[in-house]
């Protein structure tokens, strides 16, 4: 586009960089892809992924999951593909790095294709940008000031003077009273389209059986960055997470399984959920417009979440949440956060 090339040029852009490898770097590519691929069977596998004495494992899983119509086969074709095609991306920009010098880099979100960028900017100690996030300092990982800030909520309480914390609470309580009386005021647009918190009840039973223990599963939206709060349980992947709880709802009929969309969902999530909900028949697809109040009145005990916002919700109308992951509220009590996938299953098995 030459408009683009117009605008970047306005601020002094002086280059465009084509990412091609040339016959060595080709070479080397193809060389550390076979290794790679031939040590990818599980999401754990994936997490581990190393090139280069650097570990990528982690941007792999978020890039892919964020790009792709993730597959139940990770030996199939199109997963290979696109194994090799990040490869192809470290490689080139790897020896790019080096080979120029280069001083710090500025990406967008630091997430997909960047996120391999950023991953070998840190680790060279060169500064690494993400502009969607007003230019903070991304680290490796991601493990960005956010997931600190988490685990630390309740000592930076403990800092705050009386008057701060009485004005606080009352802040706070009018704020989730409001949202649990289906208030979108301090909701973004498009996921104020679909929020439906205080519904009312439709005459219509939603649950299917009266008997067993109601679960409801939580997805989180595909499209965004599926390591925004740091580590999960389940090998930083949300398909790990969710292919985990559809093989434990074919090991528990004494339970009922449900599967609640994202308010924001769009684009790839109906059909990952779809395929999902295919592959593990046990669970069934609730209406996306049913009021969590109905889904208490009609018998929901827990909700399962990596780390939605679920996590101080529904414990406000009742219902305990499991989270699977770091999430904002780690630092307290109010909803569970097993640290290991045996401490996870045993919560929810007993």
């Amino acid at each position: 586009s030459k408009v683009l090339i117009d605008i970047y040029k306005s601020f002094n852009m002086q280059d465009i960089v084509d990412p091609c490898l040339n016959m060595d770097l080709r070479k080397e590519a193809d060389k550390i892809f076979n290794e790679v691929w031939n040590s990818l069977y599980t999401w754990e596998d994936w997490k581990n992924i190393t090139i280069y004495n650097i570990n990528f494992g982690t941007t792999f899983i978020t890039d892919y999951l964020r790009e792709k119509i993730p597959s139940f086969d990770l030996r199939a074709d199109e997963v290979a593909e696109f194994v090799r095609e990040s490869v192809d991306t470290v490689v080139f920009w790897y020896h790019y790095i080096i080979k120029h010098k280069v001083k710090a880099v500025i990406l967008a979100d630091g997430v997909c294709w960047e996120g391999y960028i950023r991953d070998i900017a840190v680790t060279m100690n060169i500064p690494a940008y993400a502009v969607q996030y007003t230019m903070q300092r991304a680290y490796l990982n991601f493990h960005d000031i956010r997931t600190d800030a988490f685990l630390n909520y309740d000592k930076m309480w403990e800092e705050l003077s009386e008057e701060e914390k009485v004005y606080g609470l009352k802040w706070a309580k009018e704020h989730i009273d409001n949202r649990i009386k289906g208030s979108v005021d301090d909701i973004d647009e498009y996921t104020a389209m679909n929020f439906t918190f205080a519904e009312k009840n439709t005459s219509e039973k939603i649950l299917t059986s009266n008997q067993g223990v109601n679960v409801v599963i939580f997805p989180h939206i595909f499209e965004e960055n599926s390591y925004q709060c740091g580590e999960h349980i389940f090998d930083n992947s949300y398909m790990s997470w969710l292919c985990h709880l559809g093989e434990l709802s074919e090991r528990t009929p004494q339970y009922n399984w449900y599967l609640k969309m994202h308010p924001a969902a769009r684009r790839r999530d109906p059909i990952i959920i779809n395929n999902l909900l295919e592959k593990y028949p046990r669970i069934k697809l609730l209406p996306a417009n049913v009021s969590p109040i109905q889904l208490k009145a009609e018998g929901v005990r827990y909700a399962l979440t990596i780390y939605g916002t679920i996590g101080h919700e529904y414990p406000a109308i009742g219902i305990e949440v499991i989270n699977a992951g770091l999430n904002p509220h780690s630092a307290f009590d109010f909803t569970w956060n097993p640290k290991t996938k045996e401490e996870y299953d045993d919560l929810i098995l007993n």
